[in-house]
């Protein structure tokens, strides 16, 4: 059933840390704003429940920061992109006291002061920690405070909604469709910009530190509409305290029983490509925080995962509240939205439940997509996917529960697909990117990134040299390690 369609101007689907600051930015500008959520605003996605440390940085440490985000992300970094987020992390991230978000400046445990001189310790890059509150574990004093926030200015929240589809008017984004987690309606949303802000897909593998909405959804969304994705093959993992056992497994090829029991999937490096606006390559389509990428390359830091939510979240809503502005509502999306019911049907009518699509996806993802990926393992696993992705299930369409899951495993399988594909266009290992086959950095055929677009069926795929600002000539052995980095000790000699 398909509902009444509603009009606004910015379209925030995702209810974390980068969703609810482009929500509220947007409001700011003038724009009437909806935040789209499938779970529940503020207390879903990975926000919530991140490790509250947040990167500090000022103008004295910027060039450090800098060096430590090229060195770390194996030179794959878009380095116009770094520039932004660190110039703009400098106000963006301590302008949160402004939301009622308490946040103190850690002690410095993270620096290497012995290797420094003497009172260097101002110009070296820091971290902020969002303190607990009474009732507010973890990271939920960033979410729930931004929360209000976006309230009080009057954004209007949907939780228990599902974005299906990006919907187009003029060859731009012109909204999107919703299915009601609780009626199973599809809803028509007609906005002038959307900014997707659904965080990674680190859920899709079998092993992982993430909740469970983490499945990928935007890089669909994106995918679908026709807008390029970056760096798809790029994904961190987290096995803890065994980082002697991937070297030797980079080493020797063997991935062992200790690593696939202990690894998890943590946080997707690549996503939709953006510029420094947050805009993608399709018009009126903004993206921010794990969903996007090309600033962090291979490899990231320790905290730089919540400051990229808050200064590229901030961007995106800025920005997109400034265009709606300027653009003209298109309201003609009916058959788009007849469209998709009729492709969110076509899912149903298998002998497969959902919940048996997915465990094959978390599978095939985590043994043969995984963290020790092989040419072998990777073609199987992209046609295992593409199998997985065609296939029908078993739901009772009257259910929304079930409708909602099997839309989210067909999701699972199409970007759990996109990621193999484009793994198996990278022979080599940096950062946090390991080919057992192609065990070191090539940077002579390999410091490139890839850039993909649905072709039909298929993908085109075009590659780019990263673009550089100070940082031109990677070193012959590119950082290789697992989880997120801590900051770097000085250059040799510095």
């Amino acid at each position: 059933m398909i509902d009444k369609r509603i009009d606004t101007d910015v379209l925030v689907i995702g209810g974390g840390g980068a969703g609810l600051l482009a929500a509220v930015e947007a409001r700011k500008k003038g724009a009437d704003v909806i935040i789209l959520c499938k779970k529940e605003t503020g207390r879903s996605g990975c926000t919530p429940y991140a490790v509250t440390n947040i990167t500090r940085v000022t103008p004295q440490s910027a060039a450090e920061m800098f060096r430590q985000m090229v060195e770390v992300g194996g030179y794959l970094n878009d380095q116009e992109l770094v520039e932004v987020f660190i110039r703009e992390a400098a106000t963006i991230v301590p302008g949160l006291a402004q939301y009622g978000v308490p946040m103190t400046v850690a002690d410095g445990s993270h620096y290497h002061l012995e290797n420094y001189p003497d009172g260097a310790k101002e110009d070296l890059p820091g971290i902020y920690n969002v303190t607990p509150g009474p009732g507010r574990p973890l990271s939920f004093n960033l979410t729930l405070p931004l929360r209000e926030a976006a309230e009080k200015l009057g954004v209007r929240i949907m939780d228990s909604h599902r974005a299906t589809r990006l919907l187009l008017g003029d060859g731009v984004v012109a909204g999107a469709t919703a299915l009601d987690g609780r009626t199973g309606a599809l809803l028509p949303i007609s906005a002038k910009t959307v900014v997707i802000a659904t965080g990674g897909s680190a859920r899709i593998y079998e092993r992982s530190d993430n909740p469970v909405d983490l499945t990928g959804d935007g890089f669909h969304l994106a995918a679908e509409a026709g807008a390029e994705l970056i760096n798809m093959e790029l994904m961190a993992f987290n096995p803890l305290k065994i980082t002697p056992e991937v070297h030797e497994m980079i080493r020797t090829g063997v991935v062992t029983d200790s690593l696939l029991s202990q690894g998890r999937a943590h946080y997707n490096l690549g996503g939709i490509h953006t510029d420094a606006r947050a805009e993608s390559t399709l018009r009126n389509l903004y993206a921010a925080g794990e969903v996007a990428d090309g600033l962090l390359g291979a490899a990231r830091l320790g905290g730089t995962a919540l400051a990229d939510a808050i200064v590229f979240g901030t961007i995106a809503g800025r920005e997109a509240g400034e265009r709606a502005a300027q653009t003209q509502r298109f309201t003609d999306i009916d058959r788009q939205a007849a469209d998709e019911e009729k492709r969110i049907a076509s899912l149903l009518g298998g002998e497969a439940a959902p919940a048996e699509i997915e465990k094959k996806v978390k599978s095939v993802m985590w043994l043969q997509a995984g963290m020790g990926k092989t040419e072998q393992g990777l073609t199987e696993a992209v046609k295992k996917l593409g199998g997985l992705k065609a296939a029908r299930m078993k739901a009772d369409p009257g259910d929304p529960k079930q409708v909602g899951h099997a839309v989210e495993a067909h999701l699972m399988a199409a970007v759990g697909e996109m990621i193999a594909f484009a793994s198996l266009r990278r022979k080599e290992t940096r950062g946090q990117f390991w080919r057992l086959d192609h065990p070191a950095a090539d940077n002579a055929g390999y410091w490139l990134n890839f850039i993909m677009k649905k072709d039909g069926d298929s993908w085109a795929v075009r590659t780019r040299t990263p673009p550089v600002t100070r940082m031109k000539v990677p070193p012959a052995r590119p950082l290789v390690g697992c989880g997120c980095f801590n900051y770097l000790r000085p250059p040799q000699g510095g």
